[in-house]
């Protein structure tokens, strides 16, 4: 093993040390590709560095577990295979089903519940709502407890249930405010849970189990192991749902495809069954028609081989026998061949999904934030305005400088009042500028400011305003203070009134 694989192995064994969170049996390319992820997030170099970082940080453990875990789920997600589980399968469930008995439904790596919900409704549909609260028990369960949290408080965004049908949504969600709420009657029949579908014993006598893209993160060793667990989990008729991203290929014949379109399977009772190739895709498609041919072709050279035995008494000739034989060798080479084909083409494909899967989390995290961006730019639009539209309303000469003296605010009263536009002025250096206000005197009072060496400066100057009018300014100089208390820079207040009249010699002043 390499020095970063020991280093994997090792933060691994951390994780289910520290957290309980064991995932010795996901793959390790999918495991090494998201712990990547977070060690590029928080800048680290090493696994080493990022086992420290989570010690020291443990708001980090719940980010890497979502990276890991992904829990991206939606309600109807894959509509198509949803409508067949719910016009096909539920009333399966149903006629098979004593009008008396419960009815069990698991949902395996259920995330934020949706996928529950999502079931709920299908069933009370089907049932109506006094046979649901009386009949049915909705199992949900999921490895990580944030996502349980969620999924049992029953609240979701606009955003979360704009895949539900609008009369199902007005029908078992009760709108507060900008939140949308699964009806709490309905919702005592979901029971939620953690569950380690590798460790702990599986939910029993259940009549459909859903685990939708859960699997395909585990290693082929696993994904066996588990089957075996839903298959004892799965009453006599039950049945799977899994998702377009996984495929159930021969574990022992324990489940026959009802349509792989939709990757639903019932529970076999043969065990001994033919063995069932799960992918559509068009290369393994090929690969099993070319194995099916080579089969039956083989099918045929053992029956004309019959057939002349029966003409020869039973007997052939030696040149014969072991020219059959070579073409059997042959033809079981060719399928060996064309097995080892099909297994890595599927590895291929679960990794070609997996990657789509996390490529799909990634872009709804960037919907999410884009969404946040919008928000909070329409939130500085209407600040701005909101800013822009009290400077206009003030009778006072308004001028912000930052640190550097340079212009960042200039009002519509500066404007009248010395003749240049807030566009002209903005980013300009204030005693570079050409107006009728001795902007050199403003220096010494503006650098108090920001020095902190006092808390506000007053001076009144003779000017000239845009009008070519000599007029005596107010001028206030208040420090721009964030809310830490750091000086962003100077206001200046300035206020237009007559020059005072000089007074007549002998005369005193009034």
């Amino acid at each position: 093993m390499t020095d970063d694989g020991e280093r994997v192995e090792d933060l691994l064994q951390y994780l289910k040390t520290s957290r309980g969170f064991d995932f010795t049996a996901y793959r390790r390319s999918s495991l090494v590709r998201r712990i990547q992820k977070r060690l590029q997030t928080v800048s680290l170099p090493s696994y080493d560095a990022y086992q420290g970082y989570l010690e020291n940080h443990p708001e980090e453990f719940s980010l890497l577990f979502n990276t890991i875990l992904i829990n991206v789920t939606n309600f109807f997600r894959d509509a198509e295979a949803w409508k067949f589980v719910a016009t096909e399968i539920v009333p399966r469930i149903l006629a098979d089903t004593s009008a008396d008995n419960a009815i069990r439904v698991w949902s395996a790596g259920c995330a934020s519940g949706e996928e529950a919900y999502t079931l709920a409704m299908i069933l009370v549909d089907q049932m109506g709502v006094h046979q649901f609260r009386r009949r049915v028990k909705i199992y949900a369960s999921d490895l990580d407890e944030e996502a349980l949290t969620q999924a049992r408080h029953a609240t979701y965004s606009a955003q979360h249930v704009q895949d539900v049908p609008p009369e199902q949504l007005k029908r078992y969600f009760e709108r507060v405010e900008d939140r949308y709420v699964f009806h709490q009657d309905l919702r005592r029949a979901v029971i939620f849970g953690r569950h380690d579908l590798v460790h702990d014993a599986p939910i029993a006598r259940v009549h459909l189990l859903v685990c939708r893209n859960t699997l395909m993160y585990f290693t082929r060793e696993v994904q066996t192991k588990v089957l075996g667990r839903f298959h004892y989990s799965l009453q006599h008729g039950g049945y799977l749902f899994m998702g377009r991203a996984e495929l159930l290929l021969t574990h022992g014949g324990l489940f026959a495809p009802v349509q792989l379109k939709s990757r639903v399977f019932s529970k076999a009772m043969n065990h001994n069954a033919r063995e069932h190739i799960g992918p559509l895709q068009r290369e393994e498609a090929s690969v099993a028609t070319a194995v099916d041919d080579q089969l039956h072709a083989l099918t045929l050279e053992n029956d004309s081989v019959a057939r002349v035995m029966l003409r020869t008494g039973g007997t052939l000739p030696q040149a014969t026998n072991e020219e059959l034989e070579t073409m059997n060798e042959e033809l079981q080479a060719t399928n060996e061949e064309l097995d080892a084909t099909n297994e890595e083409l599927q590895s291929t494909n679960e990794e070609l999904e997996t990657m789509n899967e996390e490529l799909q989390a990634t872009n709804e995290e960037l919907e999410t934030t884009n969404t946040q961006l919008r928000l909070r730019s329409d939130e500085l639009s209407h600040a701005n305005a909101f800013l822009a539209s009290i400077l206009a309303g003030l009778e006072f000469g308004v001028v912000v400088v930052d640190p550097r003296v340079q212009v960042v605010a200039w009002n519509h009263r500066s404007e009248d009042m010395w003749g240049l536009r807030a566009d002209e002025v903005q980013g300009r250096h204030l005693m570079n500028l050409d107006i009728g206000l001795p902007v050199e005197q403003l220096s010494r009072p503006i650098h108090s400011v920001l020095s902190q060496d006092t808390t506000h400066a007053e001076l009144s100057l003779d000017c000239v305003n845009r009008r070519g009018r000599s007029v005596r300014c107010d001028i206030r100089a208040n420090p721009l203070l964030a809310q830490s208390g750091e000086i962003l820079g100077v206001i200046l207040l300035m206020e237009e009134r007559a020059p005072e009249s000089p007074v007549p010699a002998g005369e005193a002043p009034p």
